[in-house]
């Protein structure tokens, strides 16, 4: 995964989006048969992998944006 992906909070981490189709979400552009994600929902970013930051992470922990503080949606 060489790129950052948008994990929805609402949806319990059943739908992940890249940001694409997540800027395609929040202008209700995304057609998807089906699909129940909302533009109202909230995201956590999950960063891209790179090795050398996971190593020394201890087993089944979560990365999360280093910038979660100073989110786009302004959620806290």
């Amino acid at each position: 995964m060489d790129q950052p992906l948008l994990n929805c909070a609402d949806c319990v981490g059943n739908i992940q989006l890249d940001y694409k189709c997540y800027a395609l979400l929040m202008q209700d552009e995304l057609k998807i048969p089906g699909f129940k994600c909302r533009k109202e929902h909230k995201f956590l970013e999950i960063p891209s992998w790179d090795e050398a930051r996971f190593k020394d992470m201890p087993k089944n922990y979560l990365p999360l944006s280093p910038d979660l503080n100073h989110r786009r949606d302004g959620y806290h």
